[in-house]
């Protein structure tokens, strides 16, 4: 059967990166009615298009897809360090536990693509940042 990316995999590899919230689409979503606790972790679909078509037949199609990990901190003058230095540890952190890893469903390792400042909340002292995974798989 063809099926496109499962993105639970993913989500379950952090559960214990030390995430305050972690969640997928729907939790993503409904940040806007609630303020999720920090540091908090969504894994959303980013897109995805067919691969090389040399690569695929009348059965399977050959699919990059692209996931978004979108990451926030709040900016706390502790001990921790400020948002800054909490985004690169929980960036790192999450490339460690992605880059080179092979979910069941892919045809090799994810992949890391790029990543930018998603957004930085003044009123919360919020700092959300994404980065682009690229899993490869067949459909």
């Amino acid at each position: 059967m063809n099926e496109l990316p499962d993105l639970q995999p993913i989500i379950d590899r952090l559960a214990d990166a030390g995430f305050a919230t972690l969640g997928g689409t729907l939790d993503y979503a409904a940040v806007k009615k609630t303020s999720p606790r920090m540091p908090a972790c969504y894994v959303l679909p980013a897109a995805d298009k067919a691969g090389d078509a040399s690569h695929s037949n009348y059965d399977r199609t050959e699919l990059n897809a692209q996931i978004s990990v979108v990451i926030a901190v709040r900016n706390q003058q502790s001990s921790q360090g400020d948002a800054r230095d909490l985004l690169r540890d929980y960036r790192q952190l999450v490339f460690n536990r992605l880059q080179h890893w092979t979910p069941e469903q892919a045809n090799g390792p994810v992949q890391y693509q790029q990543g930018q400042l998603t957004a930085f909340d003044q009123r919360d002292f919020s700092a959300w940042w994404t980065d682009i995974y690229l899993m490869e798989m067949w459909t």
